[in-house]
Order: structure tokens, then C-alpha cells, then sequence
């Protein structure tokens, strides 16, 4: 997984999902959240 978003190429930060146990990779121009498959999971809530 690249640490850069695809779609606009800003660096991702990495955010503990406590509750899944998991590290959930944050865009926070795009507002989403990506998994270590680059696949993304969730929307970030401003």
C-alpha cells in the first residue's frame, strides 16, 4: 500500500482502530479511510 492517496496524491496518516484491532490509513483531503489493500473502508466525519 502506498502511504500517498491515489486520487489526490497527499499523504495518508495512519489511524488505530481500537475496537477492529487495525490500522485504518486517512486521507484527510478525500475524507476517507483506506485498509492495508489500498481498499477503501470508511468516510471521515469532520
Amino acid at each position: 500500500m502506498s502511504l500517498f492517496c491515489e486520487k489526490c496524491n497527499n499523504r495518508r496518516l495512519p489511524k488505530w482502530d481500537k475496537v477492529e484491532n487495525k490500522t485504518k490509513w486517512l486521507c484527510e483531503t478525500c475524507c476517507n479511510y483506506v485498509d492495508d489493500k489500498n481498499n477503501i473502508i470508511d468516510q471521515y466525519q469532520k
